[in-house]
């Protein structure tokens, strides 16, 4: 029998997706895997969100697999930043794999997905930085050309990518 892969898609996050949202950032993984370490309050996540939400130098979206419903979430920070010679849009990416969908290989699709929407938006580098004991992230990203720059023995890995 040949397994056949769920299809992830992408959509742009809305209000709306608040609590799912918030839900998927207070995963206890999620937050042991997060630079703030801790549990984000309802309020904080909901001035948080409502800030960011219209922001052009943030792209939140949500990942979806028809019959499944919703997965977890991608996030793209832009930010511009200059050198002598030019101008460089340079995108940090979040994923997140919903608790109840970790395993079925769904964030190598959501990470392709964001490299696509990095590339829409015109980046030219796509950067995230991953905790030293996140395994699968570090595979998934060295996979997808992420070199690993910085000191690779601190606790937060930089992988980027040259888009």
């Amino acid at each position: 029998m040949i397994a056949i892969k769920p299809i992830v898609e992408l959509r742009r996050a809305e209000m709306s997706d608040a609590n799912r949202l918030f839900d998927w950032r207070n995963d206890p993984l999620a937050v042991a895997m997060s630079k703030t370490w801790r549990h984000v309050e309802r309020e904080e996540h909901m001035a948080w969100l409502g800030k960011v939400i219209d922001d052009p130098a943030m792209r939140i979206f949500v990942a979806a697999v028809p019959g499944m419903g919703y997965i977890g979430f991608v996030r793209l920070k832009l930010e511009i930043t200059e050198d002598l010679r030019s101008e460089r849009v340079v995108a940090t990416v979040s994923i997140a794999v919903a608790a109840e969908h970790r395993g079925k290989g769904l964030g190598w699709q959501m990470l392709d997905l964001a490299l696509g929407e990095a590339v829409k938006a015109r980046c030219d580098e796509l950067r995230a930085d991953i905790h030293r004991n996140n395994i699968i992230s570090r595979r998934m990203f060295g996979r997808r050309c992420f070199t690993l720059t910085g000191n690779p023995l601190g606790e937060w890995l930089e992988y980027r990518r040259t888009l």
